[in-house]
């Protein structure tokens, strides 16, 4: 049973669960908008947020525009630029909304033992240089591909959320950004695909162990950080739920076991469990 370490101002351990399959409309920082852009037409249009392409799905005959919000993102009003075969472009308006008061937001304290827990801090923009599209259209042309249901990547142990962390240093608290999940687990447990993905790129990051960036469709990614060896798996390689990935490392900067899983989506990085259900 996994346990999300959640913190506000103390620490607790709760079960995993209540996670949904589907994402829901979220549009406030490391959110998802889920926006109507309107009847399904073919070919899809082009939707871009900025400089980064956005997934659209056709339902119930209607095109729907799924966006993923960086942490980073500003509480404001935003566009999407929708360009039709032979039409010219259209703009969409959504907004996002700041938020909750931090003491409702996914706030975490380290106990003592995890003070000298190291984190990287490798940004969208980071993992936007480094992503390379070549098995895009593979993917993309695979049937039946599940866009919402990513799996856990183990099924023991604890995790400190998408979220805020509090640091105590020096006597004084530090907030620092956290957006992705980290694992806190036994040494060697066995890492597995949260869903059907194919396997973009293997890199190996300075204090962070090697990392797998899996591509789930379209412009939703997994990136799995602080593996513990060179995993077998090659660019190419296409995984299901539960395939093996590694074994966990630990991070030369803390030396303690741990995993991180970071989720992209249009070059953002975004909160796992809005993609994730219960084990």
């Amino acid at each position: 049973m996994i346990k999300f370490l959640l913190v506000v101002f103390i620490s607790l351990l709760a079960p995993i669960n209540a996670l949904t399959a589907a994402p829901q409309n979220n549009p406030v920082p490391g959110g998802i908008v889920i926006l109507d852009i309107g009847p399904a037409t073919y070919p899809i249009p082009e939707v871009m947020f900025g400089q980064h392409k956005v997934s659209v799905l056709v339902e119930n005959k209607r095109l729907i525009a799924m966006v993923g919000l960086a942490q980073s993102t500003a509480p404001g009003k935003y566009i999407l630029k929708i360009k039709h075969a032979k039409e010219n472009s259209k703009i969409r308006h959504f907004k996002v909304k700041p938020l909750p008061v931090l003491a409702e937001q996914n706030l975490v304290m380290l106990p003592k033992q995890l003070e000298n827990l190291q984190f990287i801090d490798l940004d969208d923009q980071y993992y936007s240089r480094i992503i390379d599209d070549s098995f895009a259209d593979e993917i993309e042309n695979v049937e039946d591909v599940k866009y919402f249901d990513l799996q856990p990547l183990v099924t023991s142990g604890s995790y400190i959320p998408y979220g805020l962390i509090i640091r105590n240093s020096d006597s004084h608290d530090h907030v620092i950004k956290h957006p992705w999940i980290t694992y806190l687990t036994a040494p060697d447990t066995v890492i597995r695909s949260p869903g059907f993905s194919i396997v973009e790129q293997i890199l190996l990051i300075e204090d962070n162990g090697f990392s797998v960036i899996l591509h789930h469709g379209e412009n939703l990614r997994s990136i799995i950080s602080n593996i513990n060896d060179e995993t077998l798996l090659k660019p190419g390689d296409i995984l299901v739920a539960g395939d093996m990935i590694g074994t966990a490392g630990i991070s030369g900067l803390s030396q303690k076991s741990r995993i991180d899983w970071r989720v992209m989506l249009n070059g953002n990085l975004i909160d796992p469990l809005q993609f994730s259900s219960a084990p």
